[in-house]
């Protein structure tokens, strides 16, 4: 089961809780996100959705961790076009 590439794309971040401050930067062309969140009982989990659904406006209640409940590295699904996804994730990193 495949899901449409038109209304639905997948997002691979690795994610680092227990940080000070909540962030998401770039190294080598990953996506890493800091947040304040410690990873006990699902709370980074749930911390990490609503922070990217913020971020990248989007009602964190539609996203969806499809890969790595239990690790750093996730898979997030948004239930938007890649290429909404790609223009707002874009704008996250642009210098202006």
């Amino acid at each position: 089961m495949t899901h449409s590439a038109q209304n639905v794309s997948r997002l691979c971040v690795c994610v680092h809780p227990g940080k000070k401050v909540n962030r998401l930067y770039a190294i080598d062309g990953e996506i890493h996100i800091d947040l304040e969140a410690r990873a006990i009982e699902g709370q980074a989990n749930k911390y990490l959705l609503r922070f990217l659904g913020k971020i990248l406006s989007v009602p964190p209640s539609l996203l969806s961790i499809h890969r790595g409940i239990s690790s750093r590295y996730k898979e997030i699904v948004f239930p938007i076009s890649e290429d909404e996804l790609s223009e707002r994730a874009k704008n996250l990193f642009s210098d202006g």
